[in-house]
């Protein structure tokens, strides 16, 4: 990795640069890291651009976290995203010193342009990771497993999805069990809510990041995949669970639309909106997930499992030829080109 105490404030010929928001040596654990690990090998990696000149520099991350490493004498962009239907005001401001702003979703380019930021917003996709595909009847469950992976922020709805599942273990589903492995915990995550879930035997709870062949295999596990999120900038997941042939069933949110209306989800209906509590600082709303529609969807792909293993293993199908990692450091140096 180069160090910019060893550039000179020269020009650098519109060389790209790409700024460490990441460690560059570390596994990714949330949608911002996984992105970075993507796209990381289009230029050289560089802790700070503040002193440099004339380069294209790329930045995967929070906006605001950044502002110090970038020079006007360079041109900025920013891959991007946020989770609900506005943005802060310091994103707003931080974000519009940039020269071009790249975001995943055409929905998230409206909240983008609805609250204000001012310089170009392009589309691109962040892909998602493709896990090795178990054989088929490689893996027997002699029970229904429910999964959730990622970082359980309020948003995700995790406690939701707990409740859901118990009422479905005591009422209609004896054998359900909900696994959940969690990367890591953000240091302003409070780990307590989660403290009745993690004790209870239905409950399969793992943290720490994992290899690519340990994520598959925990995905192996699965009889449905939920994602019940009130508010996404993209969703890995439901690409990825797909893409292994196991049934999804996801929120209704503007993120998850297109992936619905190809017919191979389950939808969990929502009902209104609800101020984006982002820890304590609310930022627009996001969209309300009650525990009875995630239970009522989940009871359904119970009831017709082998519909949608099916439908699942339709869209797995499809999706394998949709939203190519391979595909976006290519589209970030066309983008290039074109500044």
């Amino acid at each position: 990795m180069m160090n910019t105490q060893d550039l000179q404030p020269m020009k650098l010929q519109d060389e790209i640069l790409v700024l460490e928001t990441y460690s560059a040596h570390e596994s990714a654990y949330d949608g911002l890291s996984g992105l970075f690990n993507s796209v990381k090998d289009i230029g050289r990696i560089v802790e700070d651009t503040a002193a440099v000149c004339g380069a294209k520099v790329l930045v995967c991350g929070i906006g605001p976290l950044y502002q110090h490493k970038i020079s006007p004498l360079n041109k900025n962009v920013i891959f991007t995203t946020f989770e609900s239907d506005q943005l802060p005001e310091e994103w707003v401001r931080t974000i519009n010193h940039y020269q071009h702003c790249i975001v995943a979703h055409a929905a998230i380019k409206e909240v983008f342009i609805a609250s204000g930021i001012r310089i170009p917003v392009s589309v691109l996709h962040n892909g998602y990771q493709r896990y090795t595909r178990q054989e088929d009847g490689k893996v027997k469950h002699t029970s229904f497993n429910i999964g959730f992976l990622g970082i359980p922020v309020s948003r995700k709805n995790l406690i939701k999805l707990y409740e859901a599942c118990k009422q479905l273990q005591q009422t209609m589903i004896p054998e359900l069990q909900l696994y959940v492995h969690v990367a890591t915990f953000y240091d302003w995550l409070d780990p307590t809510p989660f403290g009745e879930m993690k004790m209870d035997k239905m409950v399969h709870w793992t943290t720490g990041k994992l290899t690519p062949q340990e994520v598959s295999d925990w995905y192996s596990h699965l009889s449905a995949y939920v994602f019940p999120s009130s508010g996404e900038g993209w969703s890995y997941t439901p690409r990825e669970s797909l893409y292994l042939g196991i049934p999804a069933i996801i929120s209704d949110i503007p993120v998850h639309r297109d992936l619905i209306e190809t017919g191979f989800y389950k939808r969990i209906k929502t009902s209104g909106k609800i101020p984006a509590d982002f820890n304590g600082v609310v930022h627009g709303s996001w969209d309300n997930i009650e525990t009875d529609d995630i239970r009522d969807a989940i009871a359904d792909v119970y009831r017709r499992h082998g519909h949608f293993l099916n439908k699942a293993a339709q869209g797995a199908e499809w999706i394998k030829n949709h939203w190519k990692n391979e595909d976006i450091a290519s589209e970030i140096i066309d983008l290039f080109r074109t500044l």
